[in-house]
C-alpha cells in the first residue's frame, strides 16, 4: 500500500511540475487591429514590385483594438517601403514600441487605387514576435489608410508535455513489469 501511495505521489509529482512548466511556456502574442493613416508622396511612389512607397512621417493611428487599443489617438513613425528588397524591413513604429517588420509583399496594385498587402510580423518588448498582416490602400490622393490585422499562431506543445507523457508511460511499463515479477 506505501509503494502505491509513494508511487501515485511521484505522478503527481511529476505532473505538477510538467503543468507548471506548460503554464510558464505560454507565448504573450500581439493582437488586436488598428488603422493608420497618413500621407503619401504619390507622385515619388511606384506601386510595382521593385519600385516603393514614400510616406511623410509622422502618421496617426486611430480605432485601436486588443494590444494595439493604447496606440488610438497617437503618431506613428513611418519608414520608406521598399518592395524590391531582399530581406526583413521595419515598416512602422507605433507609440506603444510595436513594431511591424514585413518579410514578404503581394497584391501590388498602382491603379487608380495604390494599394499592396505586407505580410510579417509585430514584436515588442514583453511579447513574442506575432505573425501581421499589413493592408495598405491610397485612393488617388495623398492621404491614406493603412489597416492591421493580426492573428495569432499556434503555440507549440512544450517539451515538459511530452516529458509528462513519456514519465507516464514509464511508470505504466514499470508497474506491469514488477506486477508480472510478483505473479
Amino acid at each position: 500500500m506505501f509503494k502505491r501511495l509513494k508511487a501515485l505521489a511521484a505522478v503527481l509529482t511529476l505532473g505538477l511540475v510538467s503543468l507548471t512548466a506548460l503554464s510558464s511556456a505560454q507565448a504573450a502574442t500581439i493582437s488586436g487591429q488598428v488603422d493608420i493613416a497618413g500621407i503619401v508622396n504619390l507622385d515619388a511612389s511606384d506601386f510595382t514590385p521593385n519600385g516603393s512607397v514614400s510616406l511623410l512621417t509622422p502618421a496617426f493611428a486611430f480605432l485601436g483594438t486588443g494590444d494595439f487599443a493604447a496606440d488610438s489617438g497617437t503618431f506613428v513613425t513611418t519608414f520608406g517601403f521598399d518592395f524590391g528588397a531582399v530581406g526583413d524591413q521595419t515598416l512602422l513604429t507605433l507609440a506603444s514600441g510595436i513594431s511591424f517588420v514585413a518579410q514578404s509583399f503581394s497584391d501590388l496594385s498602382d491603379g487608380a487605387i495604390k494599394s499592396f498587402t505586407a505580410t510579417g510580423f509585430l514584436s515588442a518588448d514583453g511579447y513574442d514576435d506575432s505573425f501581421a498582416t499589413l493592408s495598405f490602400a491610397s485612393s488617388g490622393s495623398s492621404n491614406t489608410i493603412t489597416s492591421f490585422i493580426t492573428s495569432v499562431a499556434p503555440v507549440p506543445l512544450p517539451a515538459a508535455g511530452i516529458l509528462l507523457f513519456g514519465a507516464l508511460a514509464g511508470l505504466g511499463f514499470a508497474g506491469r513489469r514488477r506486477k508480472a515479477l510478483t505473479v
